[in-house]
C-alpha cells in the first residue's frame, strides 16, 4: 500500500484486518517505518495467508524523502532476493485535494520510476476520504482529472473508489491481488538485483535528485528576492524569518543530493565497462587481422571507419572512449616498432 502521507493507507490496512495499526488524524504520517501485516483470509478470490505492506509516503513529515527512497528500495530489494513477488500494488489519492499538490505530483512520478511499465498492470489506484466532501458531485471532475492526467499510465480499469468501510476495503483488496495475478518484478528490483546498480544510478534515484536540484533552484530564487527587500519593507521581519528556514531547508536538500551522488569509483568503473564493450569489436577485429607493426602495413582504413563513430559521437563518454582507443593504438604500435628495431640490432 504506498501513496503521499495522509491519504489513508493506516485506516485501509486496519479495516481489512480488524485491528488498529496506528492511524494518523492530521498531517504527519503515522508510517515512520515497512510495517508488514500477515493474516488468513476465507476468501474463496485466494488461498493460503495474505500479507499486507504499509509504507511511508515520500513527503513524510519526519524524514526526507531520500531516506525514504533508501528505506523502500531497500526493502524491495531484499524482496527480490529472497524471490518474494508482490501480488498487487495499492496507490491511495485523496479525493478531497481539489488540485493536485506539487508533492504529490512528485510522488507519483517517483512511483512510476520506482515501478516500471512492465509492473503497471499490477498497480490499482484509488482515491480516498470521498465521504468528507460535502458534494460527492465534486468528487468525480477530480476524479476524471487525475485519471486524464496523472493516471494516465495506469490501465483505466484499474482505478477505484475507497468508502470508509471493511466491506469497501476487502473488494478493494480483492481487486489488487486480482490485478497482480501475473506477478511480475519492479523496474527498481530489476536494476538492483538484476544489474547491480545502487540506489543513485536506477531511474528513481535519478528522478529524485532532479526533483532535488529543481527545488533547489527554487528555494535559492526565493533567497535572492528575499535579499533585495529594502530595510524599511514592512514584511521585512517575517522575510528574516522565511530566510532563516529557507536557509535550513536548503542545507538539507544539498546533504540529500550528496547522498544521491554517484561514488567517483562507480563513474569510473561505468567509464571502463564502456571502453571494453566499445573496444572488444574492434579488438576482436585486429586479432583476426595480420598486423605488421614494423611496416605499418594493417587494415587502418577498416579501423578508422570502425573507431570513427566514437570519435564523433555527440556523447563526450564515448567521445573520449574513442579519442583514448586512437593513443592506446599508437602507443602499442610504437611499442612494437622500438620492440622489432631492438631485436634486429642485438
Amino acid at each position: 500500500v504506498m501513496g503521499p502521507t495522509g491519504t489513508g493507507k493506516s485506516s485501509l490496512i486496519s479495516r481489512i484486518i480488524g485491528k488498529s495499526t496506528g492511524v494518523g488524524h492530521g498531517l504527519e504520517s503515522e508510517t515512520e517505518n515497512i510495517w508488514s501485516h500477515r493474516f488468513k483470509t476465507t476468501n474463496p478470490a485466494w488461498s493460503g495467508d495474505l500479507v499486507l505492506i504499509d509504507t511511508p509516503g515520500f513527503n513524510d513529515t519526519r524524514r526526507t524523502a531520500t531516506e525514504v527512497l533508501k528505506q523502500v528500495s531497500t526493502f524491495l530489494e531484499q524482496l527480490e532476493k529472497n524471490d518474494f513477488k508482490l501480488a498487487g500494488v495499492l496507490y491511495l489519492h485523496r479525493i478531497t485535494d481539489n488540485r493536485v499538490a506539487t508533492t504529490v505530483e512528485q510522488n507519483l512520478r517517483l512511483f512510476k520510476r520506482m515501478c516500471g511499465e512492465r509492473a503497471m498492470p499490477q498497480v490499482v489506484v484509488a482515491t480516498t476520504m470521498w465521504d468528507l466532501l460535502p458534494d460527492r458531485a465534486m468528487g468525480k471532475p477530480r476524479e476524471e482529472e487525475l485519471i486524464k492526467y496523472y493516471w494516465k499510465d495506469v490501465p483505466k480499469p484499474r482505478t477505484a473508489r475507497v468508502e470508509p468501510t471493511p466491506e469497501s476495503s476487502w473488494q478493494l483488496l480483492t481487486d489488487v491481488v486480482l490485478a497482480g495475478e501475473l506477478k511480475r518484478s519492479w523496474l527498481i528490483q530489476d536494476e538492483m538485483v538484476g544489474e547491480g546498480k545502487i540506489l543513485p544510478e536506477t531511474s528513481v534515484g535519478r528522478e529524485l535528485h532532479v526533483q532535488l536540484k529543481e527545488l533547489l533552484r527554487k528555494q535559492n530564487d526565493r533567497l535572492l528576492q528575499l535579499q533585495d527587500l529594502p530595510p524599511d519593507d514592512p514584511e521585512r521581519q517575517s522575510a528574516i524569518e522565511e530566510y532563516k528556514s529557507l536557509r535550513a531547508e536548503i542545507k538539507a536538500i544539498i546533504a540529500d543530493m550528496e547522498d544521491l551522488r554517484i561514488p567517483l569509483k562507480r563513474k569510473l568503473l561505468r567509464l571502463v565497462r564502456l571502453f571494453a564493450k566499445s573496444v572488444s569489436p574492434i579488438s576482436a577485429y585486429v586479432a583476426n587481422s595480420s598486423f605488421d607493426f614494423f611496416t605499418n602495413k594493417c587494415p587502418c582504413t577498416t579501423l578508422r571507419t570502425m573507431l570513427s563513430p566514437l570519435c564523433l559521437n555527440t556523447n563526450p563518454v564515448y567521445r573520449l572512449i574513442g579519442r583514448a582507443y586512437v593513443l592506446l593504438k599508437g602507443a602499442v604500435y610504437n611499442g612494437f616498432r622500438l620492440f622489432h628495431y631492438t631485436r634486429n640490432k642485438v
